[in-house]
């Protein structure tokens, strides 16, 4: 009798799974990044094309809150921005500057970025996500990144393809 609570506890456990599951949404994919411009003192070449996974928290999405976080990932290296109240995704063909930075490579932050700072990294969507093949649940991002790495001066172009996970 006395292992009745656990049981309960259990049951209740595994019958909340799915509203747990469901109530945060996110995308998962992977591209390249390249045509690294301003990045040689630190590593990067312009030649350079580097694979990547990725995965985009969207604002606003199932019981996402409005933050939108994107991290992409390339062998040992982490690289993670946040934007602040951005549910509907960002605008496209326009600078919008990072609210939070975060990266693990050689060494690792985490940074909230003051407003107009010279390193806040910047992201321009070159057009608005594309379905593919009339499939809604993949869309194609082209963007470049400026200050890329936390960098001063450095930027680079990075496309992806991600769809919606469960």
């Amino acid at each position: 009798m006395r292992f009745r609570p656990l049981i309960l506890s259990l049951l209740l456990s595994i019958l909340t799974l799915p509203t747990v599951a469901a109530a945060q949404s996110h995308m998962r994919g992977g591209g390249f990044i390249t045509d690294f411009e301003g990045c040689e003192y630190y590593g990067w070449t312009p030649g350079d094309i580097v694979p990547l996974t990725s995965r985009i928290r969207p604002a606003g999405v199932g019981g996402n809150d409005s933050t939108l976080r994107i991290s992409i990932f390339a062998g040992t290296y982490a690289y993670h921005l946040r934007f602040n109240s951005a549910v509907g995704g960002l605008p496209s063909e326009r600078w919008i500057d990072a609210d939070a930075v975060a990266y693990v490579g050689s060494s690792a932050s985490f940074n909230y970025l003051p407003s107009n700072s010279s390193v806040t990294p910047r992201v321009y969507i070159y057009d608005l996500p594309n379905y593919l093949e009339r499939d809604n649940s993949r869309v194609a991002i082209n963007g470049r990144i400026e200050n890329f790495d936390y960098l001063a001066g450095c930027s680079a172009f990075v496309s992806l393809v991600l769809s919606y996970t469960p």
